[in-house]
């Protein structure tokens, strides 16, 4: 977890890179929370660890859906893979609605957002709110 979380452009859009103990401490409060917030993210054909799930509830009404993967793994269309997961998963969930939340710059959020019916919804502080009911 740590070698995408302390890469300093992977955290670009998030906040400052993690210092291992950073790292462990995200861990124990979003991995190790009861219910956790985050859930790692392995690769099917290899099982290697790629990068961590947001996957918690936002509001009474809504869940976050975020990602965050290794600098590596960008582009190879497993962003869009783990969104259409969270959208099906949310469907069986009877989860009313999914939130996305990216700085105005990330391109690439905001094109996923857009592909899966996402809707602009505002600004949350500096973050975009996206919104998609189901």
């Amino acid at each position: 977890m740590h070698a995408w979380l302390s890469d300093a452009e992977v955290m670009r859009h998030l906040e400052p890179p993690f210092s291992p103990e950073k790292t462990r401490e995200f861990l124990r409060l979003a991995g190790l929370a009861d219910p956790p917030r985050i859930y790692g993210v392995a690769r099917r054909e290899d099982g290697a660890l790629i990068g961590h799930l947001i996957w918690h509830p936002y509001d009474p009404d809504s869940w976050e859906l975020g990602w965050v993967l290794r600098r590596d793994c960008w582009g190879k269309g497993y962003a869009g893979e783990l969104t259409a997961g969270a959208l099906a998963l949310a469907g069986q969930e009877g989860i009313s609605a999914l939130v996305l939340e990216c700085l105005p710059d990330q391109t690439a959020t905001r094109r996923i957002a857009r592909r899966f019916g996402f809707a602009l919804r505002g600004m949350d502080g500096a973050c975009q709110l996206w919104r998609r009911a189901l």
